[in-house]
């Protein structure tokens, strides 16, 4: 392919757009940009692989901005929220005005536990101040992902107050035990997925800091893909290395109460 024009992120540029270019010229994949041409920067699959490294990242290692903060309203008559990008729960806190802050991760059931717990109708649960929680598996199954819950009334189906209609991809369900009976605050502190690059000038930890790292983990995904193993173990092996000395500096500024920037 002819490689057209050079590349237009400014010095320093620390976007989706630039780790496009660093992936282009770094794998010899100029298909992954229109036309072959950097100067126009132009996606044309390049994002698919960044943004899957990115996830793969995440999921190997918590940084300090995987742990963020959720903050929302569990309304009064509602059983759960809907968070995008949740991997897990670290702390959960329900808010008044009255009694402050009440710290319920502890009060944790596993899903199984709730329903255990919970046998009646979720229509039928009593309301009171929220007293359990539990990640709710939230999406119908691929055939009903289109249905709503005017359909379930047609056909006659019980107990669905809890589900998403929808597509539900991203999002984790928080389900509470009893029904709010007035408006909670909700306060979440969790690990999350990196925020998505889907614009030129977004930006993420592994953009902003560690831009390399995140070009291989694309790198090792697109040649996954394409059954390069041998590559793919040798970006791999990088991958483990680099982590390792990522988390090792994590760890160092936890201990001395630092934080690296978002």
């Amino acid at each position: 392919m002819t490689v057209v024009g050079t590349p237009v992120a400014a010095a320093g540029t620390r976007d989706l757009a630039a780790a496009r270019i660093k992936l282009v010229t770094s794998s010899g994949r100029y298909d992954l940009v229109v036309d072959g041409d950097i100067s126009g920067n132009i996606d044309n699959g390049a994002n698919y692989y960044l943004q899957e490294g990115q996830d793969f990242l995440d999921e190997l290692v918590e940084i300090p901005s995987s742990i963020r903060r959720w903050k929302g309203v569990l309304a009064t008559g509602q059983i759960q929220v809907e968070i995008q990008r949740l991997m897990s729960v670290n702390r959960l806190w329900i808010i008044t005005t009255a009694d402050g802050r009440t710290d319920l991760t502890d009060s944790y059931l596993t899903p199984d536990a709730m329903r255990k717990e919970y046998t009646t109708l979720t229509s039928g649960w009593e309301s009171g101040t929220p007293t359990y929680w539990t990640m709710n598996r939230t999406g119908l199954a691929p055939e009903q992902i289109g249905l709503t819950s005017a359909d379930f009334v047609t056909d006659g189906v019980l107990d669905y107050e809890d589900v998403r209609f929808g597509p539900d991809w991203g999002y984790s369900g928080i389900l509470f035990a009893p029904r709010a009976d007035v408006d909670y605050n909700l306060e979440v502190i969790g690990r999350f997925y990196s925020v998505k690059l889907e614009e030129d000038s977004d930006v993420s930890f592994w953009t902003q800091h560690k831009m390399s790292i995140l070009i291989n983990a694309a790198r090792y995904k697109m040649e996954s893909e394409f059954g390069n193993m041998a590559r793919a173990v040798a970006l791999l092996a990088t991958l483990e290395r680099d982590l390792s000395a990522l988390d090792n500096v994590t760890v160092d500024r936890e201990l001395i109460g630092l934080d690296l920037e978002h």
